[in-house]
């Protein structure tokens, strides 16, 4: 939509349907008020609706916007008569920032950055979100030009400044004393005020010159009378054009005291209606605790909590649920897995294996997350000893196990002949890892002691055994090495994290590798960035975002995956994942899209590479296995997740270092909340023990199963590695070397 201009005033807004059609009014409008020069000047002139954010509880609201004299305010109506005025944006010195959906954004000037927040406006369409972009450009330079024009029009105003120093070519003055009113950055209101001020100067320095013809001769002659009537003339002037320029700064600060007393009287009423929802909030949290409490003194110690959760020893899982909540039929199928390979997988050393499907519900907590991290902003998050309220019974052991849900993946990448095909099966892989976070699950796991380990034997279920030991505790790394049929994965695990007060971001720097020895490939790549948002109020909930970049080292080729993150003012789907997979020459060959909590799908690109060509050729890599029924009650688990804490025959005789054997986690699980912490403190105070002594003894702590090499592919880059030996040991139940991590007091 074009700007289009009149020469003449218009009585009303928005009468004349020529002038604005779909509501909207572009126009150029005579100004006749008086400049100091009595010029007339031309205004654009626009209104109409717009899609104005609020918050993120009410989202945007329809507004009615009027933009005018270079300002841009915005009204609850239409109707001129029936407006309530709800603010202004005075557009001198900002600038206009476009955003994908129809967004836009208009910044304030450096000088009202302070005191005025940035207005984030959506228009019904491209077209019209440009027409209002090109009005307030218009309206800008034209305020911007008008600003400079009250500082140089006049030539009386080329004599000195307000603080009596020198003026430069520009007109701006050199002195550091004004502060905040320069005139390239101030607002209307300060010109007004910059123009008194010339004004002033002007007026002081006829005055001192009038003084001066009348001291210079005791006898006024006539010619003396003259200059005397011309200087008082002149002297008559400049008080007049002060006053009318006093009048019309005064006018200025009457029309703006307006909106500050509205503004001040909206953020009184916001307050005091948030203080009452607080008071509310804080009765219907003491009559919960009271109502806690009489509860709690009805269970004694916690013995009816070890009825129902804590099965005998020789008990089966079906017994285990017929205490809590049975299964349904369609929840005895393993995650990823048909009924069939279930059955196959239930044999292994003649024992029939039943794997859970369910863990007991989380215990609400009363503990507040803000109230235990209020004092560690700034710090990383592997230093903060956290009550066990706020995790998740798994360790980090057992949570990186959780990379292998979809291992089917890599064994279609390793049934492929096609280079560019296996790698977009790796990508897949990659993206899956983050599946599990994926249904509001925002527990911690335990972080590991030094030299805790997991094993992980799925051989008969899905071809693959894992094991993972915590190689280092300051920094924290956590070592995976997983051996399938046809593949090997393995990693090395370490990040920073830090909590910014509103979020917490944890930052992977480890590197992770897939090796298919049929073909020589040898695939890396490190995880993108995690973020968890609303720390202090709201509903938690976890987003990724980042580029990560696979890569084939043996045959070039590379795929990079764009983690895109979500953004309340983007209209795009969210949890976003956007993808290339070149080969060595760097041309683009296929393009994945989809989301990393739901489905990727791998794509041909049209000749430029950078669209799909046609996606009902596309072919779906993954797809997440849906949760189970109650999976938000039991901390967000899937179904792998409900099975890696649990012993079965095939894992009996485990390393004693095994995440199963870890009590505070196991207490946890069964809802001890309060003896888990006591054992956690126990643990971790045991740790440092061990760590003092070997400081006092000056001995290298050196992990069991893993050892510290030259990255094989990566130029000056070391990583832990698998060195054997694990499997071995079990099978000999030989675990002379391992420390006892667990032998504290229980009670």
């Amino acid at each position: 939509m074009s700007l289009r201009y009149k020469s003449s005033k218009r009585s009303k807004r928005g009468k004349d349907k020529e002038d604005a059609p779909n509501d909207n009014v572009v126009q150029e409008r005579t100004d006749s008020s008086a400049s100091t020069q009595g010029s007339v000047s031309q205004t654009c002139y626009k209104e109409g609706h717009l899609l104005k954010w609020a918050n993120y509880m009410k989202g945007f609201r329809e507004r009615w916007f009027v933009l005018e004299h270079g300002v841009l305010a915005y009204y609850r109506t239409t109707k001129a008569g029936e407006r309530t005025h709800k603010s202004s944006f005075v557009l001198a010195g900002s600038s206009v920032k476009t955003e994908p959906g129809n967004n836009f954004i208009i910044m304030p000037s450096r000088a009202d950055r302070r005191v005025r927040k940035p207005l984030h406006l959506r228009a019904i369409s491209a077209a019209e979100r440009n027409s209002w972009i090109e009005a307030i450009e218009k309206a800008k330079t034209e305020s911007d030009r008008k600003q400079r024009s009250l500082l140089s029009s006049s030539g009386y105003l080329n004599a000195v400044d307000f603080q009596g120093n020198q003026n430069d070519s520009d007109g701006e003055s050199s002195s550091d004393d004004e502060g905040d009113l320069d005139p390239t950055e101030n607002t209307v209101l300060s010109s007004k005020l910059e123009q008194v001020k010339k004004w002033h100067d002007s007026l002081t320095q006829r005055c001192e010159e009038l003084i001066s013809i009348l001291q210079k001769d005791k006898e006024i002659n006539q010619n003396a009378s003259t200059e005397l009537q011309g200087e008082t003339s002149q002297v008559t002037q400049t008080a007049t054009a002060l006053l009318e320029a006093s009048s019309n700064y005064l006018t200025e600060v009457l029309e703006q005291q307006k909106l500050w007393v509205s503004t001040l009287h909206m953020n009184e009423r916001k307050r005091r209606k948030l203080e009452e929802q607080l008071e509310a909030l804080a009765r219907q949290h003491r009559t919960l605790e009271q109502s806690a409490g009489r509860v709690s003194r009805d269970i004694s110690s916690g013995d009816m909590v070890d009825e129902v959760f804590l099965p005998p020893a020789d008990s089966s899982d079906d017994e285990f649920f017929d205490a809590a909540s049975a299964p349904s039929e369609e929840d005895d199928t393993t995650e990823g897995s048909d009924p069939s390979k279930v059955s196959e997988a239930a044999k292994a050393n003649g024992t029939t294996i039943v794997r859970r499907t369910r863990v007991p519900p989380r215990k609400d907590s009363k503990i507040s997350l803000w109230s235990v991290m209020k004092n560690s902003i700034g710090k990383d998050l592997s230093k903060i000893s956290m009550p066990v309220n706020f995790n998740e019974p798994l360790s980090f052991t057992q949570r990186l196990c959780e990379d292998m849900e979809y291992s089917d993946l890599l064994d279609k990448a390793a049934s492929s002949d096609n280079p560019l095909v296996r790698l977009a099966y790796v990508a897949a892989f990659s993206a899956s890892a983050f599946a599990s976070g994926a249904s509001n699950r925002t527990g911690k796991p335990f972080n590991p002691l030094l030299g805790e380990t997991y094993e992980l034997d799925r051989r008969q279920e899905q071809g693959y055994r894992a094991v993972v030991e915590q190689v280092s505790h300051h920094p924290p790394i956590c070592c995976m090495h997983c051996e399938g049929q046809s593949w090997l994965y393995w990693q090395e695990c370490s990040f920073e994290s830090k909590f910014r007060g509103k979020y917490l971001a944890v930052i992977p720097t480890g590197l992770s590798h897939v090796e298919l020895p049929k073909f020589g490939d040898n695939f890396t790549f490190t995880k993108v960035m995690t973020t968890v948002h609303n720390i202090i109020v709201g509903k938690l909930w976890i987003d990724q975002s980042g580029t990560m970049v696979i890569k084939n080292h043996a045959t070039g080729d590379e795929c990079t995956l764009k983690y895109i993150p979500y953004s309340y003012f983007s209209s795009s789907q969210a949890r976003r994942v956007e993808g290339t997979i070149k080969d060595k020459s760097g041309r683009t060959r296929f393009v994945l899209q989809g989301t990393w909590d739901k489905e990727l799908w791998l794509c041909k690109p049209d000749p430029s590479g950078d669209k799909v060509l046609d996606k009902s050729s596309a072919t779906k890599l993954w797809t997440r296995t849906p949760p189970f029924a109650g999976h938000e009650k039991m901390y967000g688990f899937t179904r792998m997740s409900c099975t890696l804490n649990e012993m079965t025959e095939i894992d009996k005789g485990c390393c004693p270092t095994d995440s199963r054997f870890r009590p505070d986690k196991n207490l946890m699980e069964h809802g001890h909340f309060s003896k888990a912490n006591k054992v956690k403190e126990r643990l971790e105070n045991a740790q440092r023990a061990r760590r003092r002594k070997m400081e006092a003894s000056k001995t290298i702590w050196k992990p069991r199963w893993f050892e510290e090499k030259p990255d094989p592919v990566v130029k000056d880059r070391k990583i832990h590695t698998y060195k054997g030996g694990y499997w071995e040991s079990k099978e000999k139940q030989d675990w002379q070397d391992t420390a006892q991590l667990y032998d504290v007091a229980m009670d």
